[in-house]
């Protein structure tokens, strides 16, 4: 239930395109009635219109995120503690924590490489990227971020793996690693590449990147805002 719950969220949510369509649909219902538009719909229309336009803003994106995308990509080998697996989060910018995990086993050789994601095309991307098969091990029962956790600790523990390298996507990570926390897992993040690099992050003319970014932050929010609600983050 939690799952489908946070798959529709996610589809239908502030900045998203199905957002927009059911907003205008509910300023423009009177129409349907050969009804005049009440005051109150255009008011509604003009509110959605310029939310819209404001999210769309690179400037207004990169603004947005700034708060939830202050951890780094690991860069030194020293900064893991030994023995420490890389553990690769399904979610959001998936092609990014990939690359960035590929990037993290040729840094520090780690005798483990965990992959939480339902997706086998996970495991065949980095065996493709010449990770050893034999070096990867795949949970993939969990989909949101809470059951990855929940799922993770004991997999972590039948493997005898004490502590992890996080790797999530930036706007994701400050999320995950409170919900690590939260089980007990020791943890250091690696943040993958920059999202929507394709931005001119300073340019005051509407993006659709800057559009996906700011639907994609605000959901970051919420779910933040609901973890601490439920006590699912430290």
């Amino acid at each position: 239930m939690l799952t489908m719950l946070a798959g529709i969220v996610k589809n239908v949510f502030p900045g998203s395109p199905a957002f927009l369509l059911a907003a205008l649909l509910l300023g423009l219902a009177p129409l349907a009635w050969r009804r005049p538009l009440p005051r109150a719909s255009a008011i509604w229309l003009v509110l959605v219109s310029g939310s819209y336009l404001a999210l769309s803003l690179p400037w207004v994106a990169t603004h947005l995120a700034e708060p939830i995308s202050r951890h780094d990509s690991i860069a030194r080998a020293s900064d893991v503690p030994d023995g420490a697996a890389v553990v690769l989060l399904d979610g959001d910018h998936l092609n990014s924590r990939v690359l960035e995990t590929i990037r993290l086993y040729a840094l520090l050789q780690p005798k483990w490489i965990v992959v939480s994601s339902f997706r086998q095309l996970v495991v065949e991307r980095l065996v493709q990227a010449g990770i050893p098969r034999d070096r990867i091990l795949r949970e993939g029962r969990s989909t949101t971020t809470r059951e990855q956790m929940l799922a993770l600790r004991p997999f972590l523990e039948a493997h005898q793996i004490g502590s992890i390298v996080l790797v999530a996507s930036p706007i994701h990570m400050r999320r995950a690693l409170g919900a690590c926390r939260a089980v007990g897992i020791r943890v250091v993040p690696s943040a993958s590449g920059p999202l929507h690099a394709e931005m001119r992050v300073r340019s005051l003319m509407p993006e659709l990147g800057a559009l996906r970014y700011s639907s994609e932050t605000l959901y970051e929010y919420l779910a933040e805002w609901q973890y601490r609600r439920q006590g699912w983050t430290a």
